[in-house]
C-alpha cells in the first residue's frame, strides 16, 4: 500500500513556492502602510499571486482543491485558488486562531499536516478536509511573512491508494492523527 506521506511529497515542494518564486516572495515581504495606494496595490498583488497559484501550484496537483496564501504584515489573504467565494465573516472572526493555522504558524516554516477539519474560508458548506501547509519566513531575518495552506477533500484522498489491489474481504481504514477514521 503507497504511503500517503510519500504521495504529499509533491506538496512539500509546492509549499515552497512563496519564497522560491520572486514576485510572490517580494509581495510577502511588501509593508503596504508604506506605500502610497495600498488598496490599488494590493489588488494588483493579489490578482498577480492568484495567477501564478494557477499556473505555478494548482496546475501541479490534481490532489489539492484549494490554497490560501496568508500576508502576516496585512493580516489578509495575499492570494487564493477559488476566487468565488471567501468567507469574510469566518476569515475575520476565528481563521487565523483555528488550532490547525496556529500549529503552521508554530513550525516556523517547516511543513505541516493537518487532519480532518472543515474548510470554512473557501468552501460554503463546510467540506472535510485534511489540509499541509508552511509558514512563510524569511531566510534572512527568519521574519514571519504569512502562511501558505493546501486542502484536499477527504474525498479525494480516495485516490492516493485507488491502484493499490484488495480482495473483496479486505477493509481499509484512514487514521489521522487524532486516530479518528476517515470516511473513505
Amino acid at each position: 500500500v503507497k504511503n500517503i506521506d510519500t504521495s504529499l511529497q509533491p506538496l512539500l515542494r509546492l509549499s515552497m513556492f512563496p519564497i522560491q518564486d520572486s514576485t510572490v516572495y517580494q509581495i510577502m515581504r511588501k509593508d503596504y502602510a508604506k506605500i502610497e495606494y495600498p488598496l490599488l496595490e494590493r489588488g494588483q498583488d493579489f490578482d498577480k499571486v492568484n495567477g501564478l497559484i494557477q499556473s505555478g501550484i494548482m496546475l501541479y496537483s490534481d490532489l489539492i482543491d484549494s490554497v490560501v496564501i496568508y500576508h502576516e504584515n496585512s493580516k489578509s489573504i495575499i492570494g487564493r485558488s477559488n476566487r468565488e467565494y471567501m468567507n469574510a465573516a469566518y476569515f475575520r472572526d476565528r481563521f487565523t486562531e483555528e488550532p490547525f493555522v496556529r500549529k503552521i504558524r508554530e513550525a516556523y516554516g517547516l511543513f505541516v499536516p493537518i487532519g480532518i477539519h472543515k474548510e470554512e474560508l473557501l468552501s460554503a458548506k463546510g467540506v472535510p478536509v485534511v489540509s499541509v501547509g508552511r509558514a512563510i519566513m524569511d531566510p534572512y531575518t527568519k521574519e514571519d511573512l504569512g502562511f501558505i495552506l493546501f486542502n484536499i477533500s477527504v474525498d479525494k484522498l480516495k485516490t492516493l491508494w485507488s491502484d493499490t489491489a484488495f480482495s473483496e474481504n479486505t477493509s481499509f481504514y484512514l487514521i489521522d492523527e487524532a486516530d479518528r477514521i476517515v470516511p473513505a
